[in-house]
């Protein structure tokens, strides 16, 4: 991104940075359709996310919060569609995949029932909610430097929570690690 000039170059020129890094960043991962689109998708959403940071006709209009929870949850939402081409070995496979997580998949198949979605949706609300309010009250003298002198932030508290989460919920199935078949 630094070598194609970053952002110094003027608004078309970081876009044109921001997607090619990206995309690059997705061929690294392996030469297929899939990599390619997982980090064009993943440059888009940067880009989208700059042009919607500068765009003055909403700022002002909704509270800080709000703002800070739709970015959030299009932030989510975007990741969680994009790991998808990651997996997925072709479009048609990735179009099912995306079917049967919107439960559209046909003969009353889905990946999660409706008290499985209602959960999930709890749990993303309330990592949310921990989120807004470690960021209203800003705790940063307590988080600023532990004992160890580590610094430590709302964000990657929250993101502990979540690998901790994630670990917990995985009741002894083994699952392999990704990079292992590259």
């Amino acid at each position: 991104y630094i070598p194609l000039g970053g952002n110094r170059k003027g608004a078309w020129r970081t876009r044109f940075n921001l997607m090619a890094t990206m995309a690059l960043g997705g061929m690294w991962h392996g030469a297929a359709w899939h990599f390619l689109a997982w980090g064009f998708g993943h440059g888009f959403g940067l880009v989208a996310d700059r042009e919607l940071r500068g765009w003055s006709a909403l700022r002002g209009r909704w509270p800080a919060w709000a703002s800070v929870a739709a970015g959030w949850a299009a932030t989510q939402l975007g990741v969680l569609l994009l790991w998808v081409l990651f997996r997925a070995p072709s479009a048609g496979v990735a179009f099912q995949m995306w079917r049967h997580m919107i439960g559209a998949a046909g003969r009353g198949i889905a990946v999660l029932t409706a008290a499985d979605r209602l959960t999930v949706l709890g749990i993303a609300c309330g990592v949310l909610v921990v989120e807004l309010a470690l960021q209203r009250l800003q705790p940063r003298r307590f988080l600023q430097r532990s004992v160890a002198g580590v610094v430590l932030r709302p964000a990657y508290i929250t993101a502990l929570v979540l690998v901790a989460a994630q670990f917990a919920a995985i009741n002894g199935v083994v699952h392999r690690f990704i990079y292992f078949q590259f």
